[in-house]
């Protein structure tokens, strides 16, 4: 992870340059209304890519606990995976907006042209706040309950 990270940071410096960093985020993304410097957005980006790893390693060994077949839970990734490659218009309004959190999409640079916010206890937040709030909570719900049942698993094959 810690190599994929370096060799992305160092793509990023030597497309951008030292310079490069500082200018608006405006300039690249031409349709987002984010006030960012292009590093403040890569930052952003390489910051989320563990979070997400771990997101895809948990829901890996859960659906391997509850399916109990690597083909099936391949399966299931590759077509989630080819699902995520069409978008929902936004005029389906909540499911769409909904939609925008998946963990694929945080990782894309069309989040940062997302301008939609979520209603979050009475305060107003945007899509990589909210995946910020929702992925650690995902990520807590999911590694006890893989853990239940890998432990049921072992006590069971004995």
């Amino acid at each position: 992870m810690v190599i994929v990270l370096g060799v992305n940071l160092a793509a990023c410096l030597i497309a951008l340059g030292k310079g490069g960093w500082n200018a608006p985020l405006l300039m690249v993304i031409q349709s987002t209304a984010w006030n960012l410097t292009v590093g403040q957005a890569i930052t952003i980006l390489i910051g989320m890519a563990p979070m997400l790893a771990v997101i895809f390693a948990t829901a890996t060994m859960l659906l391997s606990q509850v399916i109990g077949n690597s083909a099936g839970v391949m399966a299931v990734q590759v077509g989630i995976f080819f699902i995520g490659l069409f978008g929902i218009p936004k005029s389906f309004g909540i499911i769409s907006q909904l939609w925008s959190i998946r963990p694929t999409y945080c990782l894309n640079y069309g989040a940062f042209s997302e301008y939609r916010l979520f209603n979050f206890c009475g305060r107003f937040i945007n899509v990589f706040q909210a995946a910020g709030i929702l992925y650690p909570i995902m990520i807590a719900g999911m590694i006890p309950i893989t853990y239940i049942s890998y432990q049921r698993m072992q006590v069971k094959s004995r």
